[in-house]
């Protein structure tokens, strides 16, 4: 066999070039958003407040719903989140 070296750094510009296109149209993520706020601590201690009040086995079904809520519009600002209908609770053991 006969293996041929391309040493022409043209070729390899215009090969990383074209590859780089081709790898743009293949691409299907969504386009990047760059993050311009910071979270400040007060925000960050209401997060947390809201994920221990989660953890409280006697808070209600509705009760939760309202603090994931809460949660998905400080975490997710301007970014609409699909709203799923609640679980429905079924008896077991009866």
């Amino acid at each position: 066999m006969i293996y041929a070296k391309a040493h022409d750094q043209t070729v390899a510009d215009d090969y990383f070039a074209a590859m780089g296109r081709v790898e743009e149209r293949l691409d299907f993520s969504p386009p990047k958003q760059e993050i311009d706020a910071v979270v400040n601590v007060p925000e960050t201690a209401q997060i947390m407040g809201w994920i221990d009040l989660l953890a409280l086995p006697e808070l209600g079904q509705d009760e939760r719903v309202e603090v994931v809520e809460r949660l998905k519009e400080a975490l997710f600002p301007g970014i609409p989140v699909p709203q799923h209908p609640p679980p429905v609770m079924a008896n077991v053991g009866m």
